[in-house]
């Protein structure tokens, strides 16, 4: 009994590879915020011509008002990440001291 070697048919173009590109969190995110951007205006339109949204459109809408908070809040959190490289030693003091304050920290276990 004889093998047979099946073989690609060969074809005058050359074979590339594909690469695939994975963009950022940064820039998904921004995507995203863009996308909702676009789909509020047309709620907007639809409402300013007098149209009012069915339940399952003022939910859609509730939803990105939601996910736009949560982005923005983020955002200053970020910002004031960033700010406290800025700040002075008595200040950077004076916030962890209103942090220990504000919260319990954990009792050491003594060891």
């Amino acid at each position: 009994m004889t093998k047979k070697i099946i073989l690609p048919k060969k074809t005058n173009q050359v074979q590339q590879s594909e690469v695939v590109v994975i963009p950022t969190i940064e820039r998904l995110l921004e995507d995203a915020l863009s996308i909702i951007g676009c789909e509020l205006a047309q709620y907007k339109s639809k409402s300013r011509r007098g149209i009012t949204l069915d339940l399952k459109e003022a939910r859609i809408v509730q939803g990105y008002v939601d996910s736009l908070t949560k982005a923005q809040k983020e955002s200053r959190e970020q910002a004031r990440a960033h700010d406290l490289s800025d700040l002075s030693n008595e200040e950077l003091l004076q916030l962890a001291t209103q942090l220990a304050s504000s919260k319990k920290l954990p009792q050491s276990t003594g060891e």
